[in-house]
């Protein structure tokens, strides 16, 4: 995830600085039977954060709120939600790792981090 995060820094460093908007990751693995829908049609964000996936809700854990988990396969986002979501989740979920005590699926680290 830190790695998307800095090509996606990197490009924009490339454009003069100018931020994207939107930014979609999806797992290499997935097939999509579906178009995205037009960007005209987005909706108008600003500088809000959002995230949106196929998927909010619960996995095995019981010691995390169930409506924490965030599927992992696609997510559309503001650009204000990537470190968010490419920085501060992998480095808690990696703390968590070392600590050999995670709480949670990574998919609810993810949701509960944002």
């Amino acid at each position: 995830y830190r790695y998307c995060a800095d090509v996606i820094e990197r490009a924009e460093k490339e454009r003069q600085g100018r931020r994207y908007s939107w930014i979609l990751r999806a797992r290499p693995d997935d097939v999509f039977s579906t178009r995205v829908a037009a960007f005209d049609t987005w909706p108008q964000m600003g500088n809000r954060t959002a995230v949106w996936s196929n998927y909010l809700g619960g996995c095995y854990s019981k010691r995390i709120d169930q409506r924490a988990c965030l599927n992992d396969e696609w997510a559309l986002m503001t650009r204000n939600a990537m470190v968010p979501y490419f920085r501060e989740h992998f480095n808690d979920f990696k703390t968590c790792r070392e600590r050999n005590s995670q709480k949670g699926c990574p998919e609810c680290k993810l949701g509960a981090t944002l």
